[in-house]
């Protein structure tokens, strides 16, 4: 679940290393009076629980720049 002060606003999809950024990432919905840049929130896993902070651009290269040639 993703949650902020104790308060459920969402859920996670899917989560794992992001090996490219050194950091984990997770997937998820959370509720649309929520959506904020940079919201820190908790996201708690079968692995336990881990503090995050909401991001509105894609974790993927639209552009292609980091991709190697």
């Amino acid at each position: 679940s993703i949650t902020v002060d104790g308060t459920v606003i969402g859920s996670v999809t899917s989560a794992d290393r992001g090996y490219t950024v050194g950091k984990a990432l997770a997937l998820g919905y959370v509720a649309s009076g929520h959506v904020q840049e940079g919201l820190e929130v908790l996201v708690t896993g079968p692995e336990g629980a881990h503090a995050g902070r909401i991001r509105l651009r894609p974790i993927y290269d639209p552009d292609g720049l980091r991709v190697r040639t």
